[in-house]
């Protein structure tokens, strides 16, 4: 993993305040067909289902406190920007059916 990417810099957002843009442009979503895009909603939810196993690890949570540990809050912003791909992706669909009716 490269800590350095060049795409973010240490010194651009603080910590905990970094909100990267969901990486699906809705105008490629809506070039795709029903069929393709629940193929990539399919791995957007299996990616969130795995994360989420992830953070109920005890390494990601403190359990006396029940909440999670500063890696875990990460884990749970992930989780929260993976949601947001996968509205992006659902919108889609939604737009593919009503254009094939």
């Amino acid at each position: 993993m490269n800590v350095n990417s060049p795409t973010i810099k240490c010194n651009e957002a603080p910590a905990g305040t970094f909100n990267p843009p969901v990486p699906f442009e809705t105008t490629d979503l809506r070039k795709m067909g029903v069929e393709e895009l629940a193929n990539l909603r399919e791995v957007v939810r299996m990616t969130i289902d795995i994360v989420a196993a992830f953070s109920c690890q005890p390494k990601f949570r403190m359990e006396a406190e029940q909440r999670a540990t500063p890696a875990g809050r990460q884990l749970e912003d992930f989780m929260l920007w993976l949601d947001a791909a996968e509205m992006k992706i659902m919108n889609a669909v939604y737009a593919a059916e009503a254009r094939s009716v």
